[in-house]
């Protein structure tokens, strides 16, 4: 268990850090020219991926106030999608992200095309990198400070929830971070409304077909026809926990192939417990960890229960994380 980073599945778009020198992207279309009207010049590229680059773009203002710095994504089509098909991704995502408002969750700034057919979706930029780096860049990763974190992603997560979103892919990857510490969640590309309308309260629309990245999909998706993406988001929570914890994946997938997780499932049922969750302290954070990643989906508390907990309610979170 090694390697950290997982293949991802589904739908996501979801770019990699880009390992080798950054240099300035390709814009040479009509599209690219409002681009930088509006958000500026190109200045280096900060990650790439099967399906899309993301660059950071500078833009100085006339009346020489600071700099501004924004993240622009750019898609591309896979090559077994259509054109249609892509367009119908890119602005079904935008249709759940655009009105959005929440501290813990990015801003999405606007969407560009070109005639060519690229799309180009401009972000605010957090300047802390993600998650998953943090994880790896830090010699250890502190109790408190995992602890702030997911206190973070869990407020994030609960208002995606009550306005109808279910994300479907949060892993460490798609979690950025200001350089202050607060924590975005970002990345929609496997997200669903899993609400049809404001009016719909307690009508929730169920889904189906695995989603998201192998390490963090929730065992339901893989045996159930269909599955509730509030309790799969939670479960993913769980995982990104322990893994802020341990620096390691609990499993490779929640499937009873995998021998790790078989060995979760009936260690978590013995008087002495599941080895890895047992080293949380205190015992009220390692109840709350057990209730995320709980097998059976309906047994899970929601991010609403979770910030409710003793174990959460106690957790200091910084400045930035609760501006």
């Amino acid at each position: 268990m090694d390697a950290f980073r997982g293949p991802a599945v589904g739908q996501s778009d979801g770019v990699e850090p880009d390992a080798r020198e950054a240099k300035e992207p390709d814009t040479t279309d009509e599209a690219d020219v409002k681009l930088e009207d509006k958000y500026g010049k190109p200045w280096r590229v900060i990650g790439r991926g099967a399906y899309g680059t993301v660059s950071i773009f500078r833009r100085v203002p006339s009346n020489g106030q600071d700099v501004e710095l924004f993240a622009v994504k750019e898609f591309r089509r896979r090559a077994t999608q259509t054109p249609a098909r892509h367009s119908t991704a890119i602005l079904r995502e935008l249709s759940l992200t655009s009105e959005l408002q929440h501290p813990n969750v990015i801003r999405i700034l606007d969407l560009f095309q070109s005639d060519l057919g690229p799309f180009y979706q401009v972000m605010e930029y957090c300047t802390g990198g993600d998650l998953f780096s943090l994880i790896h860049m830090s010699p250890e990763l502190a109790a408190d400070e995992a602890d702030c974190l997911f206190k973070q992603l869990m407020r994030g997560v609960k208002y995606l929830h009550e306005v109808g979103v279910a994300h479907c892919d949060l892993k460490p990857e798609n979690l950025l971070l200001t350089a202050e510490g607060c924590l975005k969640i970002s990345d929609f590309g496997c997200g669903e409304c899993i609400r049809k309308s404001s009016d719909d309260d307690g009508c929730v629309q169920m889904l189906s077909g695995v989603r998201g990245s192998t390490p963090f999909i929730a065992p339901e998706e893989y045996t159930d026809e269909e599955f509730d993406g509030r309790a799969a988001d939670v479960w993913a929570c769980g995982i990104i926990y322990m893994s802020m914890r341990l620096r390691r994946y609990l499993w490779h997938s929640a499937e009873m192939k995998d021998d790790l997780y078989v060995a979760y499932i009936e260690d978590r049922r013995e008087e002495e417990g599941y080895a890895p969750l047992e080293t949380l302290d205190p015992v009220e954070c390692r109840n709350v960890v057990y209730s995320l990643l709980a097998p059976v989906p309906s047994r899970r508390l929601t991010a609403a229960q979770v910030l409710r907990s003793e174990w959460c309610c106690s957790i200091q979170v910084c400045e930035a994380g609760n501006s």
